[in-house]
């Protein structure tokens, strides 16, 4: 397969919403189904991310099988590039949804190799964006430019800028270009928190106040503080 050229800007075409499970289903399926090169793109409810990517996308993650097991490579702000089992990552990162991309043909042992040898040599590397805007290299790597590399090293797309990269820009130029396929996409399921009964009308308007207003401020706190 001829490499893809990957632009840094690409016109945006979400895949698409059907969920197909929650995250639970999602931990417990994906092990049997995940191959070295399987992508996992983040659907966060963050408006700075979705405001300067421009797509609906706000993180991008990379899977490496390794003794039957999947294993997630991503560069994360506050932790820089790690490499975390799916439990986890699953544990530690909360999309409100997650579209998985898998290659349209299985990575051979040798693309497999390059693409794991260059996510390992990483490790440890700072999170850094700002050179997002220039385009140049920079010491840390942003989550999106270190899956580019990714997969620039392993032979199967080409880029000219993989600092300028974005989440959504990525997904939608390797579905593009037939080397990925979009799975499905999961959604988070969030049981629905009720407010305490009261014993009496007063406490019963307290009770219902403060539930409203922790709900609004943690909305609030995912839109604007990324929370």
């Amino acid at each position: 397969m001829s490499p893809l050229l990957l632009a840094t800007t690409i016109a945006i075409a979400a895949p698409a919403t059907q969920a197909d499970g929650t995250f639970d289903s999602f931990a417990a399926k994906l092990p049997r189904e995940a191959q070295t090169g399987t992508l996992l793109f983040s659907r966060g409810e963050c408006l700075a991310i979705r405001f300067a990517t421009q797509g609906p996308h706000t993180h991008v993650a990379a899977i490496v099988v390794d003794g039957g097991r999947p294993y997630i490579y991503d560069s994360m702000n506050g932790s820089g590039v790690r490499r975390l089992s799916l439990e986890s990552y699953l544990r530690t990162h909360h999309p409100s949804k997650v579209d998985v991309l898998q290659p349209t043909r299985p990575f051979s042992k040798r693309r497999s190799a390059k693409f794991r040898n260059y996510l390992n040599g990483q490790l440890g590397r700072p999170y850094a964006v700002k050179h997002h805007v220039t385009g140049q290299r920079d010491e840390g790597l942003h989550c999106s430019e270190y899956v580019t590399e990714s997969l620039l090293h392993s032979g199967l797309i080409r880029a000219e800028r993989p600092s300028r990269v974005t989440p959504s820009s990525l997904a939608d130029g390797l579905i593009a270009g037939g080397v990925y396929r979009h799975e499905q996409t999961l959604r988070r399921q969030v049981p629905p928190v009720v407010a305490p009964t009261g014993n009496n009308w007063c406490e019963q308007l307290w009770h219902d106040t403060k539930h409203c207003t922790d709900q609004a401020w943690n909305q609030l706190g995912a839109w604007f503080a990324c929370k």
